[in-house]
């Protein structure tokens, strides 16, 4: 697992996995990096625009992420 985020690319695909305080998610969760937001396609959080965690909330309730191509199957 990785926890640079610094180094993600604009249109990156990464699973986040969520820390215990996380109040969004429970189990990784796919999201695409854009601009110093994330993205999720999750149909709850897609109700609401705008991005579904910042820079800070990354770090804040995430252990680290694993790039798609490098992710464990489910």
């Amino acid at each position: 697992m990785r926890t640079d985020f610094e180094n993600l690319e604009d249109g990156q695909r990464i699973v986040l996995y969520p820390n215990a305080d996380n109040p969004l998610h429970r189990k990784p969760v796919e999201v695409t990096f854009q601009r110093g937001y994330f993205y999720s396609d999750s149909a709850h959080l897609r109700a609401y625009p705008g991005p579904d965690y910042y820079f800070g909330d990354v770090l804040r309730y995430n252990d680290g992420f694993t790039v798609c191509e490098e992710a464990p199957t489910r």
